[in-house]
C-alpha cells in the first residue's frame, strides 16, 4: 500500500492468497483511489506483484515468482504523477 496527498493504492489479487502458493497465477492489480473513495486507476499486471511504489514519475513493481525476484519499472500514468 502507498499513499500521497491525492490518492492511495493497494494490491489486489482477486483470488485467495493461499491459491497463489498452490500454483494459480492469474496476475494481480494495483488499485488506486482518491481519498473520497473515487477510483483513480486500475493497473492490471500479468504476474503476481508482491509490492509497489510510485516515485519520480515511475511505477516500480516487485514480484517474487518461485525463487526468481524481479523489479519491473513502468512510466507512471499522469493521473498519479501530479
Amino acid at each position: 500500500m502507498q499513499s500521497t496527498e491525492d490518492w492511495f493504492g493497494a494490491l489486489y489479487y482477486g483470488i485467495p492468497f493461499k491459491d497463489i502458493y498452490e500454483g494459480s497465477d492469474q496476475g494481480s492489480s494495483i488499485l488506486f483511489f482518491g481519498w473520497d473513495g473515487t477510483p483513480v486507476l486500475k493497473a492490471h499486471l500479468p504476474y503476481i506483484a508482491t509490492s509497489f511504489f510510485v516515485y519520480d514519475k515511475k511505477l516500480y513493481v516487485f514480484t517474487n515468482c518461485g525463487e526468481k525476484e524481479s523489479l519491473m519499472i513502468y512510466d507512471c500514468p499522469s493521473v498519479l504523477s501530479k
